[in-house]
C-alpha cells in the first residue's frame, strides 16, 4: 500500500512538472512570437490585430468602443499639468496645450503616421489631434469633477462592452492578454482601416490581411489552441 502511494504520489509530481513545462513553452513561444515581429510592419499588425478580432459583432463593438476608448483617455489626461516652454501661443489657441492629453495624441499620431504613411495614416492624425483638442476645451469649459465622472463612465463601460464582445461572440481573449502594449497601440488604427475596408478602401490590402488571418488563425488551432 505504502509503495502503491509514493507511486501515485511520483505521477501527481511528473503531470505537475509536466504541466510547468507546457505553460513556460508556451509563454515563450509566444514572447518569440511579439518580438519577431516588426514594429511598422503594416501589415503583420493587422494581421496580429485581425486574428483576435474576426465575428462581425465583436469587429462593431470594438468600431464603437475604441474612439470612446481613446477620447476619454485624452479628456482624463487633460488632468495633468501642462508644461510652460515659454508659452508658444499657437498650441494654446489650437486647445493643445503641452499636457498628457496633446502627448498622448501628439505620439499616437506619429507612430501612425510611421506605421501607415499613406492615406489611412494621414487622415486618421487629424482625427486624434482634433479629439486632443476637444478633451482639452471640454476641460477648461465644464467642471472637473463631471467631466471625470463622465469620462470615467463611459470609458469603463466601453471596455466591459469589448470584453463582452470577445467573449460572447468573437469566442477568444483579447489581444492584449498577449501583448499589452501592441494591442492598446494598435487598436485605433485597426478600427480606422475597417471602416477605409469597408468604404472599399485599400481592396488589396484587405485580402491579403484576411489571408494572413485565416493562416494565422488555421496554424493556432494546428496547435491546439481551440480558436
Amino acid at each position: 500500500m505504502v509503495s502503491r502511494a509514493r507511486a501515485c504520489s511520483r505521477c501527481e509530481e511528473e503531470k505537475r512538472k509536466k504541466k510547468k513545462r507546457k505553460k513556460k513553452k508556451k509563454k515563450s513561444h509566444t514572447s518569440a512570437q511579439v518580438s519577431n515581429m516588426p514594429l511598422f510592419d503594416l501589415k503583420k499588425n493587422l494581421i496580429f490585430y485581425g486574428a483576435y478580432h474576426r465575428e462581425p459583432t465583436n469587429v462593431a463593438v470594438h468600431i464603437a468602443c475604441v474612439p470612446m476608448l481613446l477620447a476619454t483617455g485624452l479628456v482624463l489626461g487633460t488632468n495633468t499639468p501642462s508644461l510652460a516652454l515659454g508659452a508658444p501661443r499657437l498650441p494654446s489657441r489650437l486647445h493643445l496645450p503641452l499636457n498628457l492629453c496633446t502627448a498622448t495624441g501628439l505620439t499616437y499620431s506619429t507612430l501612425y503616421l510611421l506605421l501607415s504613411p499613406n492615406l489611412a495614416g494621414a487622415t486618421v492624425t487629424p482625427l486624434i489631434m482634433g479629439a486632443a483638442a476637444l478633451a482639452n476645451r471640454i476641460a477648461t469649459r465644464y467642471p472637473t469633477p463631471k467631466v471625470n465622472a463622465v469620462a470615467v463612465g463611459v470609458h469603463v463601460a466601453s471596455w466591459i462592452l469589448q470584453f463582452v464582445g470577445h467573449g460572447k461572440f468573437e469566442g477568444r481573449k483579447p489581444a492584449l492578454l498577449d501583448n499589452l502594449v501592441q494591442a492598446l497601440f494598435l487598436a485605433p488604427l485597426f478600427v480606422w482601416y475597417e471602416v477605409l475596408f469597408k468604404m472599399g478602401l485599400y481592396a488589396d490590402l484587405r485580402r491579403e490581411v484576411e489571408a494572413g488571418v485565416e493562416a494565422e488563425v488555421e496554424r493556432l488551432r494546428g496547435k491546439g489552441k481551440g480558436l
